[in-house]
C-alpha cells in the first residue's frame, strides 16, 4: 500500500484479563463465510503469513464469533453481525468500520459532498456527478439540467472532445440517467419533456458523464483504499489499480437502444488488449507477476493525448483523501456509539474499499461509487490475469494492519514499522 502519510502502528499491551490466553503463539482468523470462491487471494495471503483459520464446526458462520479470545482478526465479506461478536481483546481486529454506510451508500456519499461543498467550497468538492431524488427535488434538478445544457452548448462551441466528436452527438453534455429505485436498470433522457412519467416513482436522476474513450471503449478505474485507523486517521492507496474496459465500443449517440455492454462495466476486456495501450505494457499481468501498473499505463496514455497526468493523479487521490477526511468526525462518533452500545472498549477496526471512477473527456476523474468488500476473485483472460495483483493487495493489507497473536500482543513496547 502507498501511504498518503507516513505512519507507524503501535500495538497495545495485553491486559491481565486475557493473560490466560497470552501463551497462544499462533495467529488465527475467523472467516464467517460459507461461499469462499471469491476469497482465494485472502486465503492465500493468510496462509503465506502463517495465519491459521479458527478450527470450529461453526467457523464458517457468525455462531463462532463469540469466541473472541480464540482468534485475532475477523474478516467478513458482508457487514458484520455485531451483536454476535463477543468482547474484543485489545489486539483483535475487525475488517469493517462501524458506520461505513457514509462511504458506501450512494445517497449518503452525495449528501456528504454537498455538506462539504457548503463548508469548504464547491471547487474543492466537485468530484461526484450531480444527482436528485424525484419528485421531491424536481425544482433543483430542472435548474441543474438547464445549467448543464447551457454549459454543454458552450463547450461544443469552443472545443472538440478528444475521444468523440461532439458535433456528431446531438445530446452531448445533455444526458441524464434515471436510476430505478428497485435496481431495474437505467434510462437515458435529454429533455425535460420526458420527466413527468417519473414524478411518482421516487427514482434517482443523475448526471451522465461524457467519458474519455480508449480505442473507442469507455472504461473505469478502481483504486484500492485502506483505512487502517480513524483516530489518528491513516489512509493508504495501493499503487496499482483495476482498469476495466467495456466489452463493446461506445456509441456515438448514447440512448436506451444502446447495448448495455457499451457503457456499463460488468463483464469487461483487459486493458492490455486495447490497441492504444499495448505499447505501454512492458509486462503483462500473470499468475506470477503483477505486470506493468495499470495506473501508470493510464497516466502514460493521458500524456500521449496531451492531458495532464500529474493533475489527474492529484485529482483522483485528492478525491479519496477529501471524502475520507471529510467523514472522519462521523466515524469517530459512530465508533464511540458502537463501543458504548455493544460494550466493546477494545478491538481495532480497519477496512479496505474500492473507489470506482470514470474519467470524462477532459481528463477529470468522477467518483461513481465506493465498494465495501471489493471482489477479490481473480479475473482470468486468455492473455493474462490480475490474480497476482489481488493477492499482493491482500498480503500488503494484512501486513499493514499487523495481525498479532496474544503472545505477541502481550510483549511490551512492540512496534511494527509499515
Amino acid at each position: 500500500m502507498m501511504p498518503l502519510r507516513t505512519c507507524m502502528v503501535w500495538v497495545m499491551v495485553a491486559t491481565s484479563s486475557r493473560c490466560v490466553h497470552a501463551t497462544r503463539t499462533s495467529k488465527v482468523f475467523l472467516l464467517p463465510e460459507e461461499q469462499r470462491d471469491h476469497l482465494e487471494p485472502l486465503l492465500t495471503a493468510m496462509h503465506t503469513l502463517g495465519i491459521k483459520e479458527f478450527d470450529d464446526r461453526h467457523a464458517d458462520s457468525w455462531d463462532a464469533a463469540a469466541h473472541t479470545n480464540e482468534f485475532d482478526v475477523v474478516w467478513s465479506y458482508e457487514y458484520p453481525e455485531w451483536d454476535m461478536l463477543g468482547p474484543l481483546p485489545p489486539h483483535t481486529k475487525v475488517n469493517h468500520l462501524p458506520g461505513n454506510y457514509a462511504l458506501v451508500t450512494k445517497g449518503h456519499v452525495y449528501t456528504n459532498q454537498l455538506r462539504l461543498q457548503h463548508l469548504y467550497g464547491k471547487d474543492h468538492f466537485d468530484f461526484i456527478p450531480q444527482q436528485f431524488r424525484l419528485p421531491d427535488e424536481r425544482s433543483q434538478f430542472v435548474a441543474a439540467f438547464e445549467a448543464s445544457t447551457n454549459a454543454a452548448a458552450a463547450a461544443v462551441a469552443v472545443r472538440q472532445p478528444p475521444s468523440a466528436t461532439a458535433a456528431d452527438d446531438p445530446n452531448y453534455g445533455r444526458r441524464w440517467l434515471i436510476k430505478n429505485q428497485n435496481h431495474r436498470g437505467v434510462h437515458f433522457f435529454s429533455g425535460l419533456n420526458h420527466l413527468d412519467k417519473y414524478m411518482s416513482s421516487n427514482d434517482m436522476v443523475a448526471q451522465c458523464i461524457e467519458p474519455l474513450l480508449i480505442s473507442g471503449h469507455k472504461f473505469d478505474i478502481g483504486l484500492y483504499v485502506t483505512i487502517s485507523s480513524i483516530d489518528p486517521l491513516r489512509v493508504y492507496i495501493y499503487h496499482n489499480a483495476l482498469l476495466r474496459m467495456c466489452k463493446l465500443k461506445y456509441p456515438k449517440d448514447l440512448d436506451d437502444s444502446a447495448d448495455v455492454e457499451s457503457y456499463v462495466v460488468d463483464d469487461y476486456l483487459p486493458p492490455w488488449e486495447m490497441p492504444d495501450l499495448k505499447e505501454y505494457y512492458k509486462a503483462i499481468p500473470s499468475e506470477d507477476r503483477e505486470g506493468t501498473s495499470h495506473f501508470a499505463v493510464l497516466k502514460m496514455y493521458l500524456d500521449s493525448i496531451n492531458m495532464d497526468s500529474s493533475r489527474f493523479q492529484q485529482d483522483i487521490y485528492g478525491a479519496v483523501a477529501k471524502l475520507v477526511a471529510g467523514n472522519r468526525g462521523h466515524f469517530v462518533r459512530t465508533e464511540a456509539q458502537f463501543r458504548a452500545a455493544n460494550h466493546q472498549p477494545h478491538g481495532h477496526f480497519f477496512e479496505m474499499y474500492r473507489f470506482d471512477f470514470v474519467v470524462d473527456d477532459s481528463g477529470k476523474p468522477w467518483l461513481l461509487e465506493v465498494n465495501q468488500s471489493p471482489n477479490l476473485a481473480p479475473k482470468h483472460f486468455a492473455t493474462g490475469t490480475d490474480a497476482k495483483m489481488k493477492r499482493n493487495i491482500v498480503h500488503d493489507l494484512l501486513t499493514l494492519v499487523g495481525i498479532q497473536s496474544p503472545h505477541e500482543a502481550s510483549l511490551p513496547n512492540t512496534i511494527f514499522q509499515v
